[in-house]
């Protein structure tokens, strides 16, 4: 894209000096007899070479016959140049393609606390799906246009946006506004590449929170020092699936049935409280979960990452700690402001 892109302003570029040129040239070899008209008229003719009749006579001037032959060597290659690149374009279909980037890159440019997934694969297709069914921002990388191109059609309208590209490369990690972004998917098929992805992740946003997709158990433990935060095995989750399905297949199907009920579109969520919160230090009981949000938390996650589970009304809210719920985007973003409400309540 880029490289096109380059080409259509520099064949711009190119024909705009050969017609300023061609003017300029034009007036001084007619000692400012001619007017600006006239000069563009004669330029314009000779680089097409249309060949519509001198409205400049220089069949008695050497100086002008001389620069109207390097003006038709110049002009008439770089307008060539010119009309190539555009039809170049228009025939691959790249034009509106381009307006598309452009557009899509100015949505992403004011994106603040997103998400990025590197890779769209099978994998990538379902963590797209679960972002959007939980009302989550995400920019989604992959190379292969024509790919982009299907989710772009299935996803019209959605929380989403796409980037054409090879995550590996620090710029197209850049253009997705990974310096102001939440978390990065690192899900590409190869593991040396997802190991690449992490390490610039990390090298260009700190706070950034990784999770990355590892194939061989060999990698776990380099992609967790490149600055993964957490690596996710298909393999490891795909064998604890089956097990599970075996012998507790109706919590299992609890489970299922909760992420596919599109209508209520439950999802265990997790609230995090973070210091300076007017929540810290109050007990559950405090707040009107219920009554507020029509839900209670089912877990507690304290500062320590030990846990509390089913908590009481008295168990007490610590700062960095995460309560743990199941409900849906909207359920959730109630809790959020519940938790980050300045004025809910008295201490």
């Amino acid at each position: 894209m880029h490289e096109l892109k380059r080409k259509i302003i520099l064949a711009v570029i190119l024909l705009a000096a050969v017609i300023i040129v061609g003017m300029v040239g034009y007036r001084i070899l007619s000692a400012g007899e001619a007017s600006w008209t006239d000069c563009a008229y004669m330029t314009l003719i000779t680089i097409a070479s249309v060949g519509y009749g001198e409205v400049i006579n220089f069949s008695n001037v050497e100086a002008g016959r001389i620069f109207t032959m390097f003006l038709i060597i110049c002009g008439v290659g770089g307008y060539l140049y010119f009309i190539s690149s555009f039809t170049a374009v228009i025939v691959e279909g790249n034009l509106l393609n381009i307006f598309w980037r452009d557009k899509m890159q100015g949505m992403i440019d004011k994106l603040n606390d997103h998400f990025i997934l590197c890779g769209c694969g099978e994998t990538g297709i379902h963590i797209i799906r679960e972002f959007i069914s939980t009302n989550r921002p995400i920019v989604a990388i992959d190379h292969d246009m024509h790919r982009l191109e299907e989710m772009r059609k299935e996803f019209a309208g959605d929380n989403i946006f796409f980037i054409e590209g090879d995550a590996i490369h620090d710029e197209i990690l850049m253009s997705a506004g990974i310096s102001k972004a939440k978390g990065l998917i690192a899900c590409v098929s190869e593991d040396k590449d997802n190991l690449v992805i992490t390490l610039s992740g990390r090298q260009l946003n700190e706070k950034l929170r990784i999770v990355s997709r590892c194939k061989g158990s060999k990698m776990i433990d380099k992609l967790r020092k490149s600055g993964a935060d957490s690596v996710i095995s298909p393999n490891q989750i795909g064998g604890m699936r089956m097990a599970s399905e075996m012998v507790r297949p109706s919590a299992v199907s609890f489970l299922d049935i909760m992420l596919r009920d599109k209508d209520k579109n439950l999802r265990v969520e997790e609230i995090p409280i973070e210091e300076g919160s007017r929540m810290i230090g109050r007990k559950l009981d405090d707040i009107d979960f219920w009554g507020e949000v029509g839900l209670f938390p089912i877990a507690v996650q304290n500062a320590d990452l030990s846990w509390i589970y089913n908590p009481t009304p008295e168990t007490r809210i610590e700062a960095n700690s995460k309560l743990i719920i199941i409900g849906n985007s909207e359920q959730r973003k109630g809790v959020e402001e519940i938790i980050s409400s300045k004025d809910y309540g008295e201490i």
